[in-house]
């Protein structure tokens, strides 16, 4: 769920700050800001012994850096353009104020929060269930929605997407296998494409029984 047109409304006179494709923005680098995504596509990712863990995609009213208000733990994390995007940078303590002060502001970012929580709980659900073939099928529906090509290699690689589904990169080659013989998905040349948004729809909402 994207924060609403009222928290937009809030926000629309401050500065912004534009990304090019691949460009990347680190928390620690910004930590007197929250963003808010206008437009675009951004991997968050953080970096632990030499390798990247993404952590999640985000799109339009996405909000990112909350963690520098809410979390007392030093993890950063570093933000990458998918493609051009365009955030506005709200100062820490203005948006700390209205959360404060404002209760509509503060309740709309309690159900953002709330929904995003649902999102992680359902992901690891999933995991405990052996079920990371149903949160690529959220994933591929979330990127579809967003109008991204290429997904693999050009968005995430096989390792991004074993992080986020929960699973490692062979056992991501077997589900890739699993639904391009469903004719879900295409990986021709190794370029992952979603080519039935219909029956992506389905076995979304369980109309279509999947089995691994």
């Amino acid at each position: 769920m994207p924060i609403s047109s009222y928290t937009y409304n809030l926000f629309d006179g401050y500065s912004r700050r534009r990304l090019a494709k691949n460009e990347v923005m680190r928390e620690y680098d910004s930590q007197q800001f929250v963003f808010l995504i206008v437009c675009g596509t951004i991997k968050t990712y953080k970096e632990q012994q030499g390798r990247k863990f993404i952590v999640n995609i985000c799109s339009e009213g996405d909000v990112l850096g909350l963690g520098v208000l809410f979390s007392k733990d030093n993890i950063y994390y570093s933000y990458q353009a998918i493609a051009p995007t365009e955030l506005i940078e709200i100062p820490v303590e203005t948006f700390d104020n209205l959360l404060r002060s404002n209760a509509e502001f503060m309740i709309g970012m309690l159900k953002y929060m709330s929904e995003k929580n649902d999102e992680l709980e359902l992901r690891i659900s999933n995991i405990n269930g052996k079920k990371a073939w149903l949160n690529f099928i959220r994933l591929l529906h979330k990127l579809d929605e967003m109008k991204l090509k290429n997904i693999v290699p050009d968005i995430l690689s096989t390792q991004d997407v074993a992080d986020l589904i929960g699973t490692t990169p062979n056992y991501v080659y077997k589900i890739i296998q699993k639904f391009e013989d469903k004719l879900l998905i295409s990986f021709k040349s190794r370029k992952l494409n979603v080519i039935n948004r219909e029956l992506l729809r389905k076995v979304l909402l369980n109309q279509v029984k999947v089995s691994l």
